[in-house]
């Protein structure tokens, strides 16, 4: 998944299988990587337009399980 970052991106992974997967990935330079071990609920990693309109000049990524899609 590396490939398809580019460098300068924000990275955001969800709790769980998302996230533990996430972080033994390659980061290109420049990326931030945002993550929450721990949650009770689900909308922390919907912060995905929050970054996205921060950052504007940044790609925002978002890596979310299954789950998140009921």
């Amino acid at each position: 998944m590396s490939h398809f970052i580019e460098n300068n991106s924000i990275v955001i992974a969800e709790t769980g299988v998302a996230l533990f997967s996430a972080a033994e990935m390659l980061m290109p330079e420049g990326t931030t990587f945002i993550a929450r071990p721990f949650s009770i609920d689900r909308l922390y990693s919907r912060s995905n337009p929050g970054a996205a309109t921060a950052a504007r000049d940044r790609r925002v990524v978002l890596f979310v399980g299954d789950g998140s899609f009921r």
